[in-house]
């Protein structure tokens, strides 16, 4: 029941579900009242078709579609946190296309095209390959402001080393015709964690790349180190370590800054979602990919890519990686952060890095 004691509006369910097949081409049409939002993906071992409709009530209409005759062996259904998931169980691998039809009485029409064999061949060589678009990359530059991050030798801040690298890679990826970068601040000011995070969301981020130097109580501690979230605890007291003191940046936030922070549901959005699993593993593979160039130019201090409970990090959409480019606490990684020439190989390694990975994963007009 609703805060107002109302009982809530049901949501709409499919009224009609049925299976066609003419021509050699099976379809699924599903029909709903109202409007109808959805996504379908095909998946193998064993092959399947998934039908996901978001804002639908999870239930069919009563009787078992008939399915004899197509490349349909059997359909199974069950809710999901924003409505309802069909599974087609296949014979065979089929290229599946969906589109909407409009019909009377504000009804929308679904239809679902399984081709299989020569005619899915046929489909795919007809179909156009997606246009692909410039990836936005949000550069963060840690800390800045009123928090200088930390202090190396002779008073260097991290603030001010990680707005140089940071700069230089945006530098390099706005001649990149595959990039847009955006930063999230261009000059010494300061931005409070949640408010990282939601520029990311705003210029529609493809990828957000967190740029810190960090320190530990042992000056002997020193080389690079990629995070990424952990949604079940640090993988190594170093991480937690890190995570505790990148996330106290917002110990310099004023009060009203730290309610929107505590109140964003970007921030405070539940880890075990879907969607932020995904987000991990992407985020993995780019920080993996990183490790491999850094280590072309500077040394590693952990040869993994770590994990921890980074607050800037937790965008459930968004890859997004915190880059620690060495130590400002031990005196040799502090004098090659401070060094231009440094920052510059650094920045054309996170340049590289992030090419690879839009080759793998480009990004496509929608």
């Amino acid at each position: 029941m609703s805060p107002t004691g109302l009982l809530a509006a049901p949501l709409p369910g499919v009224s009609h579900c049925q299976f066609s097949h003419q021509a050699g081409l099976t379809s699924l049409m599903l029909d709903v009242t109202g409007t109808l939002s959805y996504q379908v993906f095909t998946l193998g071992a064993p092959d399947r078709v998934v039908i996901d409709l978001h804002g639908v009530a999870a239930h069919l209409p009563p009787g078992a579609p008939n399915f004899a005759g197509t490349p349909v062996r059997g359909m199974r259904s069950g809710p999901t946190a924003t409505g309802m998931r069909l599974v087609l169980d296949m014979h065979q691998p089929a290229h599946a296309q969906a589109r909407l039809v409009h019909l009377a009485g504000g009804r929308q029409r679904l239809v679902v095209d399984l081709p299989v064999g020569k005619l899915a061949l046929a489909r795919q060589g007809l179909k156009q390959p997606p246009k692909q678009r410039p990836a936005v990359i949000a550069i963060d530059a840690g800390h800045g402001g009123k928090d200088p991050g930390a202090v190396g030798r002779n008073k260097h801040y991290e603030k001010t080393v990680v707005l140089g690298i940071a700069s230089l890679l945006h530098q390099q990826l706005g001649r990149d015709p595959r990039f847009h970068p955006t930063m999230s601040r261009t000059s010494d000011f300061f931005v409070p964690l949640h408010q990282r995070v939601l520029l990311a969301h705003q210029r529609r981020a493809d990828m957000l790349v967190s740029i810190h130097a960090d320190a530990a109580p042992s000056r002997s501690a020193r080389g690079a180190s990629v995070y990424v979230l952990s949604p079940h605890g640090a993988t190594s007291a170093m991480a937690r370590y890190i995570a505790e003191s990148e996330n106290s940046s917002d110990a310099y936030a004023g009060v009203f800054d730290k309610a929107l922070s505590n109140d964003d549901p970007m921030v405070s959005k539940v880890l075990v979602d879907m969607s932020m699993n995904a987000t991990i593993a992407s985020s993995l593979d780019l920080g993996r990919t990183v490790l491999g160039h850094f280590k072309q130019v500077t040394n590693l201090h952990q040869q993994r890519v770590e994990q921890a409970g980074f607050a800037v990090l937790k965008s459930p959409d968004i890859p997004s990686i915190l880059v620690e480019h060495g130590f400002m606490s031990n005196p040799y990684d502090c004098g090659r952060l401070i060094d231009h020439r440094h920052q510059v190989e650094l920045a054309q390694a996170l340049h590289a890095s992030i090419g690879d990975y839009f080759h793998k994963y480009p990004v496509h007009v929608a």
